[in-house]
């Protein structure tokens, strides 16, 4: 257990680093970099854990694992890194801002029918989230 959590981490590290210099060197702009390779690589474990309890049968562990890491991330880490410094929202941002909130609307919209989100809702949610980075890498 305790190798498995090193790998995923460090992974996970390996993988932002990287990824975060190969777009840099590209010219990619730090907000797209951050709301793509950063996003995706500090997500991975959680997306890793999601997928393993949903396949083992557990799909309130697996709900309560993203919504608890999204809320943690919000509120925890976004709290504390603006005590430590304010944060300003630059107007680039706004779009994907805005974006996500819509996201979120949709996903209790698709929980009403018993809580339930379908196969076909949660293609919906995919889809939506690849052309919310589509639309960040070509702003």
């Amino acid at each position: 257990m305790i190798l498995g959590i090193g790998g995923v981490v460090g992974g996970g590290h390996l993988l932002v680093e990287s990824a975060t210099e190969i777009a840099r060197f590209m010219g990619v702009s730090e907000w797209v970099i951050a709301v793509t390779v950063v996003a995706a690589g500090t997500s991975a474990p959680e997306f890793a854990t999601s997928l393993m309890a949903a396949a083992k049968g557990r799909p309130g562990m697996s709900l309560g694992n993203l919504i608890g890491s999204d809320l943690f991330n919000l509120m925890g880490v976004l709290g504390l890194a603006g005590i430590i410094r304010p944060l300003e929202v630059i107007e680039d941002s706004l779009y994907s801002i805005f974006m996500l909130v819509g996201m979120c609307m949709l996903v209790v919209f698709f929980m009403r029918t018993g809580w339930v989100i379908q196969r076909r809702e949660g293609l919906v949610l995919i889809l939506l989230g690849v052309i919310r980075w589509i639309l960040d890498f070509i702003s």
